[in-house]
């Protein structure tokens, strides 16, 4: 998918952290649609967002905090956010992107992987190292702190399939790490348990990962065929969020969309693609208002049809106009 080239914000220096005041967010999602947001902040490493978030929760400890990866599974509406954005990677080599192999006396050989590392990234980074099993990720269209939060997977494979620990962040700034038994996980849901720690708020910012290595089986190949598959299904390089609703129990949200006669189906410039029923296109002019009017619709017909309430993989967060 190509992103057009993003406007320099104008900012300001706020105690040695650079915010940006105002920002329109539609550039910084993969349907291109959205408001501004009224703060929007980008660290430049786990560090410093501690920093800056010891400081922000000493005056703000009411502003609703947003994160935002490459965008993706993620509808922000017109009248944009009222809050603060942390944006863990925007193109840029700066944000919680680090990741690396590491050797540790409990677990061997894991990877280690903030938040800001977008998952194809890390996905040819494990086939280089062969790792062949993280191929799957070269198909979750996002970064790891959104595939951590929603057990993010495709072609059989989940995140959490391969999770050790987590590190997490509260508001003010406090890192605490985490087992996948303190959360309960299941099909793009992840939630923690009572919660197993003080924070009533927190985020995924580090992945402790761990994978088969097997020089036998090609990961770039896996990559390459995973994604040939993938493009012949989806419609890869167009404007859209990714997959818009989580299939039914047994079923297939594109299937039901698709036997409703709703493939091609538009409202404004949104359509429900015609090559697959899940995936809601943004043809150049469609405003988020469009979108989510088209999700609506899609629920209300396959309901109607079938008795079948599809909810929403993606996340629609924003104010109303």
């Amino acid at each position: 998918m190509t992103k057009t080239n993003r406007v320099t914000p104008a900012s300001e220096s706020t105690d040695n952290f650079m915010l940006h005041k105002n920002l329109p967010l539609a550039d910084y999602t993969t349907w291109h649609v959205g408001g501004a947001a009224d703060l929007v902040y980008q660290p430049n490493s786990l560090e410093e967002l501690q920093q800056f978030l010891a400081k922000f929760a000493t005056t703000n400890s009411d502003t609703p905090i947003y994160w935002l990866g490459l965008g993706s599974n993620v509808l922000i509406k017109d009248s944009g956010i009222r809050g603060l954005v942390v944006l863990t990677n925007s193109g840029s080599n700066i944000g919680l992107n680090n990741f690396e192999i590491q050797t540790t006396s409990s677990h061997g050989k894991i990877i280690t992987c903030e938040a800001g590392v977008p998952c194809a990234k890390l996905a040819k980074f494990l086939a280089k190292n062969n790792y062949p099993g993280g191929a799957f990720l070269a198909g979750i269209p996002g970064t790891m702190g959104g595939a951590l939060a929603m057990n993010a997977g495709c072609y059989g494979s989940e995140t959490w399939d391969h999770v050790i620990k987590v590190d997490v962040i509260d508001r003010q700034g406090n890192i605490t790490q985490l087992k996948p038994s303190d959360f309960v996980i299941g099909y793009r849901t992840v939630k923690a348990k009572n919660p197993p720690f003080n924070a009533q708020e927190f985020w995924f910012v580090r992945a402790y990962l761990q994978f088969t290595q097997d020089d036998s089986i090609s990961g770039v190949e896996a990559i390459k065929s995973l994604l040939q598959k993938r493009t012949s299904q989806q419609p890869i390089g167009l404007f859209s969020g990714g997959s818009v609703f989580r299939n039914p129990p047994g079923n297939f949200a594109g299937k039901l969309i698709e036997a409703a006669g709703l493939k091609g189906y538009t409202i404004g410039g949104a359509e429900i693609s015609p090559k697959h029923a899940n995936f809601i296109i943004n043809n150049k002019t469609a405003t988020a208002k469009d979108i989510e009017d088209l999700i609506t619709h899609a629920q209300n017909i396959v309901f109607a049809n079938t008795g079948i309430k599809l909810e929403t993989e993606i996340r629609i967060i924003g104010e109303e106009k």
